[in-house]
């Protein structure tokens, strides 16, 4: 496993800068995938639900919809969007790695 130094960038080869706090909280994965990314869905789906007056299970599938859509369609790779088959892990992980 990696230790938290090698996650951030170092500016000019310097000293290791801070994580963002979006890394941080997108750092623990299930699956590979981030858990405040669901957990943040989930929040917003039921929130969103109320003012829609519908379900909130349907909303989250809605959101959940729509993000697989507007990821792919703007060449984003997720792992979602890997496991359906719309994207693969190596292009997943290499977004990964240029984003830190």
């Amino acid at each position: 496993m990696c230790r938290e130094d090698c996650l951030v960038s170092s500016p000019a080869g310097g000293a290791p800068s801070k994580p963002s706090l979006i890394t941080t909280l997108r750092g623990p994965k299930v699956a590979n995938m981030a858990v405040f990314d669901w957990v943040a869905t989930g929040i917003g789906a039921f929130a969103l639900s109320k003012v829609l007056k519908l379900h909130a299970a349907t909303t989250f599938i809605i959101l959940v919809a729509l993000a697989i859509v507007i990821h792919h369609s703007m060449g984003i790779p997720t792992m979602l969007n890997a496991y359906l088959g719309l994207s693969t892990r190596d292009a997943v992980i290499t977004a990964r790695q240029s984003a830190v």
